[in-house]
């Protein structure tokens, strides 16, 4: 009984040796991934262009590639000139444009077209009311005139009757 109780021990000091062990590899391992991805591969930002559509920068080395994202990613252009990627830096630095001021500045560029849009519709109705009011004055123009003629044909016919 003693050796029963002795192995189970074992068993349970070993497997928690190995999870501790593979705990301490992964944070290793994150670590080192987070480091070279913070120097080699860096996410600058992105604006959303519609459901399951965007635009993303992403910085690999010395270059930036401009990414159009959606049911494929595409490379829409490279950016590997000193001055301009010195000019991003600077005004995503300077500026600390984040994904969220770029979406808020999205939304209010879309706000604004929705007034845009609401103005547009709005001045459209009102010269399709000014249609109608002009028509139906025309209409009943139209109506008097024809009463007026009507009403002197039947005097007429009644004199000569």
């Amino acid at each position: 009984m003693t050796n029963l109780g002795w192995q189970f021990f074992k068993l349970i000091f070993f497997l928690s040796l190995i999870l501790v062990m593979i705990y301490f590899l992964f944070r290793f391992l994150s670590r080192k991934n987070g480091f070279l991805r913070s120097n080699a591969f860096q996410h600058l930002g992105g604006i959303p262009l519609g459901q399951n559509k965007s635009i993303q920068l992403v910085e690999i080395g010395q270059k930036i590639y401009v990414l159009g994202i959606g049911q494929e990613v595409r490379l829409l252009h490279i950016i590997d000139s000193q001055e301009e990627l010195m000019q991003i830096k600077d005004a995503m630095s300077s500026l600390s444009l984040t994904n969220d001021r770029f979406i808020d500045w999205f939304k209010r560029v879309k706000v604004n077209r929705s007034h845009k849009k609401d103005s547009f519709e709005e001045f459209l109705n009102q010269k399709m009311r000014q249609l109608r009011d002009e028509r139906t004055l025309s209409l009943q123009e139209i109506l008097e005139t024809s009463k007026d003629s009507s009403l002197e044909k039947i005097e007429k016919r009644d004199l000569d009757g």
